[in-house]
């Protein structure tokens, strides 16, 4: 099987896991579980340890994490390849990370953060800096990954040092929370034409033609067409809308923690649910935003978007905001570039390559 094949499967099957999850068998789950990858391949920590070791000079390390329905090699176009102008232009040692994003955000978070433990103590204690690229659930990935670690007082949290992320949805994404508004809708649209239908099979089940009721079989009619029929295909809709991972739905509010999606939903899932994660102390905190227009206004605007991710939800504005992008400067819009293609646009390795540079 030739490369440009096998990495259209990959495509293929990485978007499938992340649109159904779970609904899914098993088997094609993809991946099975999450890897690194480490010059095109599959590499344990401790492979990725060794790896480093044997380096002539020690250098800092940057994970990359990719987001929905992607592996890792989103990071690469014909004309641009992001992880080898991080190599090439700032020596440094590149990891990937491969997960299937139809998992629940909270549970790939826990994974990354147990790798990257059992990295950090097969580095003999090395003392180089950490950093951190996640392209939309990536970084929200990252964030979750980050914070259950220093909740469980995990060793390599005091070696992360920038963590930029990418379109991110800190606020959610709204096309998500238009998915689950249209499912409520579909769900909630036959019951209103339940009466008027039930109420024209009464008036023709009553009429009587000399004491008979030669009129019913209209009723019957009206009532299927008003309400049964209605009600089967609009249910199945919603059905199927609801087939979507938990991965996806973990987007529509940006939830990073199990704490957040196991409680019950109010409001059919449109209220956010929403614990408190802030920031590593010692970590810096960067975010990129995109937008369709060339023309976007450079403050964060629930109204701008990346076709995906607003520039507000990419800067986490809102009520209860942990990180200040904004405020501490460390927050770039990127006019008519749209979400899906950061990962490997020379305008976010602009953008990156500066604050990378800043000590």
């Amino acid at each position: 099987m030739n490369n440009h094949l096998k990495r259209t499967l990959q495509r293929v099957r990485s978007g499938m896991s992340g649109l159904l999850g779970a609904t899914l068998p098993e088997e094609l789950q993809y991946p099975a579980r999450m890897e690194f990858r480490y010059q095109g391949r599959h590499a344990t920590p401790e492979e990725i340890a060794r790896a480093y070791l044997e380096q002539p000079a020690r250098k800092d390390i940057v994970f990359f994490v990719h987001g929905l329905m992607y592996d890792e090699n989103c990071w690469l176009a014909s004309g641009f390849n992001m992880t080898e102008a991080f190599e090439r232009d700032f020596d440094l040692f590149p990891v990937h990370v491969r997960y299937n994003t139809g998992r629940h955000i909270s549970e790939n978070g826990l994974e990354l953060a147990d790798f990257m433990e059992e990295l950090f103590r097969s580095m003999r204690g090395s003392q180089e800096h950490w950093h951190i690229v996640g392209h939309s659930m990536g970084g929200l990935v990252s964030r979750s990954a980050l914070h259950q670690a220093e909740k469980a007082g995990m060793g390599f949290t005091k070696s992360i040092d920038k963590v930029f992320l990418l379109g991110a949805p800190n606020r959610g994404a709204p096309l998500e929370k238009v998915a689950q508004l249209a499912s409520l809708i579909l769900k909630a649209v036959p019951y209103p034409l339940r009466y008027p239908a039930l109420g024209l099979r009464i008036i023709f089940d009553n009429l009587r033609v000399k004491e008979q009721a030669p009129l019913s079989p209209i009723g019957e009619l009206a009532e299927f067409y008003m309400h049964k029929a209605p009600n089967l295909y609009l249910n199945l809709a919603a059905n199927i809308l609801n087939l979507r991972s938990e991965g996806i739905q973990d987007l529509r509010h940006g939830h990073l923690l199990q704490e957040e999606w196991e409680k019950p939903a109010e409001w059919g899932g449109m209220k956010p649910v929403r614990v408190p994660v802030p920031p590593l102390a010692s970590a810096r905190y960067y975010a990129v935003a995109g937008s369709l227009s060339k023309n976007g206004a450079a403050d964060p605007s629930v109204w701008v978007t990346d076709g995906m991710v607003s520039t507000a939800s990419a800067a986490n504005i809102g009520e209860g905001d942990l990180l200040c992008f904004v405020e501490n400067d460390r927050y770039h819009l990127l006019p008519g570039v749209n979400h899906f293609v950061m990962p490997y646009c020379r305008e976010v390795y602009q953008t990156l390559s500066k604050w990378l540079a800043d000590d």
